[in-house]
């Protein structure tokens, strides 16, 4: 009789649909596919050469006090002499904890990943505030990708690229892109309609009306999504060591690996203060750019 009910209670063998070899073997056909190869090889090579490198040399190679100058006038000409000075100091204790190097390497990662997310980013928000179909299709999308959780996009990355620094900052891409799309469709969408219709009736065609009038009034959004594209690409460079990457993540990675707790909470304290550094420059310099649209007093 218990027998009887533990197979009722089990799910049908019959009714199980297996995905798992489909698609494993869908991604082993295209990982031998010479149009593919051809194409990874690519844009490794492109990512790597004309963006991940020619960063990665500059901001290790430069005088670390150039460096500091640089993000403190960042500081007080977006927020104050306030935060001018808490920045140097936040980059003080990152050169005092001996982790400046792996600071510049995770910073030049998280640049070179917010860049690619502005270049595929903005241009599909753009086609999704003209297009609801295509936008009510992205939403689903991005919903998905926004649940996903950080490892899922490691497996596909490394399958079809394989292991390095330039897949380290493909998976922060796939990770970090959302919020640069939706933003960007979401600020172009909120402009009123009327500013369009006063620029096409003075003769203004669509790229111009996109680029003199709607693109400076949804500067603040796109700010916003450029503030959250950073933060979560940040967030991302703890787990993309698992694949290659390097920078703060990696010292973190090591040092929960050899259980050396001091290792690993100073190199996640430095993410943590560059993230800050970013993140409070960008959200002044959108408050200043609201302020000169009107749009608060």
């Amino acid at each position: 009789m218990d027998h009887y009910f533990l197979e009722v209670g089990t799910f049908p063998k019959e009714w199980k649909l297996s995905i798992r070899q489909p698609i494993t073997n869908a991604v082993e056909s295209l990982t031998v596919n010479p149009g593919f190869i051809s194409f990874a090889k690519g844009l490794r090579a492109f990512v790597y050469l004309n963006l991940l490198r020619p960063l990665d040399v500059f901001l290790t190679q430069i005088p670390w006090w150039y460096t500091l100058a640089v993000f403190s006038a960042l500081g007080y000409v977006t927020v104050g002499i306030r935060f001018a000075i808490i920045t140097a100091v936040l980059l003080l204790f990152i050169g005092a904890c001996g982790i400046w190097t792996q600071s510049m390497i995770t910073l030049s990662s998280v640049l070179v990943s917010v860049v690619l997310c502005f270049v595929i980013g903005v241009p599909l928000g753009i086609i999704a505030s003209y297009n609801e179909r295509f936008r009510n299709i992205q939403n689903v999308v991005l919903d998905a990708m926004q649940t996903l959780p950080y490892f899922c996009y490691l497996i596909p990355v490394l399958m079809f690229f394989g292991g390095g620094t330039v897949s380290a900052v493909l998976a922060t891409v796939i990770y970090s892109i959302p919020p640069i799309i939706r933003l960007t469709s979401l600020g172009l969408t909120q402009v009123s309609g009327t500013y369009s219709e006063v620029s096409r009736s003075f003769g203004g065609t669509l790229i111009q009306t996109l680029n003199k009038v709607k693109f400076p009034l949804a500067i603040p959004s796109l700010v916003i999504g450029f503030n959250q594209t950073v933060i979560m690409a940040f967030a991302m460079q703890i787990v993309t060591p698992l694949i290659g990457g390097k920078g703060l993540g990696l010292e973190v990675f090591n040092g929960l690996a050899r259980s050396d707790t001091g290792r690993g909470l100073a190199a996640g304290i430095g993410i943590v203060l560059l993230a800050i550094i970013i993140d409070r420059i960008t959200l002044a310099w959108t408050k200043k750019q609201r302020e000169a649209l009107g749009l608060i007093s």
